[in-house]
């Protein structure tokens, strides 16, 4: 068995929790940060006591000085660390206004993939008290906001929702956690804190053994980081390939050697170029948006649940898209293209046409769209694409 292993084994309960610390930061700032690590820390031992809590902090220095600040790029350099450092979960904090792709403003986000939280302290300092208040006041404001902004955010990491602040204020009731959370909490944090599959012994298994282990082991937490992150809202969320989806749908169903080419072909054939187009648009948005993590040294389970839970999370919304092309273009043929003109332009049919020729048209058009639409997608801003694919909640 390996020393990782070994000393894994022996402290079962060890979950370590590392503070990543953007700089440059207000004096005030810092200060409040060493309050709330300090606090939450103590609070997290007293609710959850079968446990060994560890929050080791690092600085990091960002040379970009804007005020906004894309927050996966925090989420990409925090996994990093907490993957080099062998954390549980990291937790970045900035005084930088996160950008927000579905709210006003984000006061912190949540990327479960990889075990992520990122927090800025920017909106919950208390603007009033900044020239009149003395900084120990201003201090003390931030820094209990921040430790409630902090359990929100770790309660999200491990599938337990308590709930959004609607305003930066509300954080100043005190967030805590009550018995039914801590059930909740301690069950996932059971997984968490057990020996990963990178510290178990015995032979090295190659690269796809490594990752079917790793989801043998996490599949429920891999499957909610799926489900949190709402695959199926990509239509909606993902416009330019929608948009360039939609456009191929319209030019293909007014063109009859289209009708003619779909019509002419069995059903198993548009079975199989409808997975083998998801399969192919799937692996492009993929690699175009760089959504997969690489893993240049050793194999770490963490980054094999993320890169796989990101391969499903683009499998579903290309899926979404695909059904609702295909949904579309059904509804438009049976609504709008009398029999007469289909069987002027389909001229391989014998004489009557069928539902299940509806249905082989509908995925022909489908199959053509969703690769028109991957193309599309190809022109979505890489930041955001990654935010929608990565972020799974915004707060």
């Amino acid at each position: 068995m390996s020393e990782a292993a070994s000393e894994g084994l022996a402290r079962p309960g060890l979950v370590e929790i590392g503070w990543v610390i953007v700089e440059p930061l207000p004096a005030v700032d810092r200060e409040a940060i060493r309050l709330a690590r300090a606090r939450v820390q103590a609070h997290l031992e007293q609710t959850l006591p079968s446990y060994e809590w560890k929050m080791p902090e690092l600085a990091h220095r960002r040379d970009d000085r804007s005020a906004r600040v894309e927050s996966v790029d925090l989420v990409d350099e925090a996994s990093i660390e907490r993957e080099a450092k062998h954390w549980d979960f990291a937790v970045v904090v900035t005084n930088a206004e996160l950008t927000s792709h579905t709210k006003p403003y984000a006061l912190g986000v949540t990327a479960r993939s990889v075990a992520v939280a990122v927090l800025s302290t920017l909106r919950i300092d208390p603007e009033p008290l900044r020239e009149t208040a003395d900084e120990g006041k201003r201090t003390e404001v931030i820094a209990r906001r921040l430790e409630a902004l902090f359990l929100i955010a770790f309660a999200r990491l491990n599938g337990v929702d308590l709930g959004d602040p609607t305003h930066p204020s509300a954080l100043d009731e005190r967030t805590e956690l009550d018995e039914s959370d801590c059930a909740d909490l301690d069950r996932a944090l059971h997984e968490v804190a057990d020996v990963r599959v990178e510290e178990t012994g015995g032979a090295r298994p190659g690269r796809f053994g490594f990752y079917v282990r790793a989801v043998r082991s996490n599949l429920r937490a891999m499957l909610g980081v799926v489900l949190q992150a709402k695959p199926w809202q990509f239509p909606w969320r993902l416009s330019r390939l929608t948009g360039a989806a939609l456009s191929a749908l319209v030019v293909l169903i007014v063109t009859g050697e289209v009708w003619d080419l779909a019509m002419s072909r069995p059903l198993l054939e548009i079975v199989v170029l409808s997975l083998g187009t998801l399969t192919g648009t799937t692996v492009f948005v993929l690699h175009r948006q760089q959504l997969l993590i690489r893993q240049t040294g050793r194999l770490m389970e963490q980054t094999a649940i993320a890169n796989v839970a990101a391969a499903i999370i683009v499998a579903c919304g290309m899926t979404a898209t695909y059904l609702l092309l295909f949904v579309t273009t059904f509804a438009m043929g049976e609504i709008f293209f009398a029999e007469p003109l289909v069987l002027r332009w389909a001229a391989s049919l014998d004489g009557s046409i069928t539902t299940s020729d509806y249905v082989v048209l509908a995925g022909f058009i489908a199959s053509l769209g969703i690769v028109i639409g991957a193309l599309g997608a190809s022109f979505e801003e890489q930041g955001y694409f990654r935010h929608v694919a990565r972020i799974d909640h915004e707060i």
